[in-house]
């Protein structure tokens, strides 16, 4: 029987190109250059993770990140405004929100592309501690995995407005919550001088005016672009008395 022997040639060409493959991996032949055993050292490899391309920076590996900084902008007895941070685009984003510690989700999925920063959930009930948690969806159709949940309570219900305007009339305040603009509308007599003033939550007032109403409902167009997006007291006094009108700003 004619002895096997392993080529040097193959060896030394073998470890030129990695020093990860044993003998195994090493085509065995014998004297006569004939194969007589191999292994595919290829084969034995593991798969890599899937690639796909990213349309701006070439090809990058199948994951999709979710969005960073999730946080609370404000919130109300009603209403929780979500924010984070508005670097990278998405397909979509959705936001799901449940009492704490149940799996009941509310899910509910806006446009991410451009990324708006901030989600306002309204409807909630007052002194009621949610759990809330966020998901992407990439523009390669990849969809993240949920943020860890950031827990939050509303707060109490207001305390009961000031001496409402006569006839017990109160302001009305359309849309709301509102982006650019919203109307506020009351019933005065015509030639009734009042004044309108916004507040935020500290107290601090952020807008004031005067308004001399020329017929019994009056309406005025409250320019809020420039707020910043939160929770708002619209409150308007005249000699008939005061009312406030809650306004969340998006």
């Amino acid at each position: 029987m004619k002895k096997q022997t392993i080529t040097i040639l193959s060896i030394l060409s073998l470890f030129a190109t990695t020093t990860q493959i044993n003998a195994q991996s090493l085509e065995i032949v014998d004297q006569n250059q004939t194969i007589v055993g191999e292994r595919n050292p290829i084969a034995s490899m593991p798969a890599k993770p899937p690639i796909v391309s990213n349309g701006n920076n070439g090809n990058v590996s199948a994951f999709c990140a979710s969005i960073l900084s999730l946080n609370i902008v404000d919130k109300s007895s009603s209403n929780i405004i979500l924010g984070w941070a508005s670097n990278g685009n998405f397909a979509s984003i959705t936001i799901r929100y449940a009492l704490s510690g149940s799996t009941n989700w509310r899910t509910v999925t806006i446009a991410g592309n451009p990324n708006p920063g901030q989600y306002a959930i309204t409807g909630l009930n007052s002194t009621t501690t949610y759990d809330i948690q966020v998901s992407t969806t990439c523009l390669t159709g990849l969809v993240s995995q949920w943020t860890h949940p950031i827990t939050v309570t509303t707060f109490d219900e207001p305390t009961p407005r000031l001496t409402p305007i006569r006839n017990n009339t109160r302001i009305n305040i359309n849309p709301n919550p509102a982006t650019l603009t919203t109307i506020v509308s009351y019933q005065v007599p015509a030639g009734t001088v009042s004044q309108l003033v916004v507040v935020n939550l500290s107290g601090r007032e952020v807008f004031k005016t005067q308004i001399v109403s020329t017929e019994d409902k009056t309406q005025y167009t409250l320019d809020v672009s420039d707020f910043a997006p939160g929770l708002y007291f619209v409150r308007l006094s005249n000699r008939n008395g005061i009312s406030s009108e809650r306004l969340t700003k998006l």
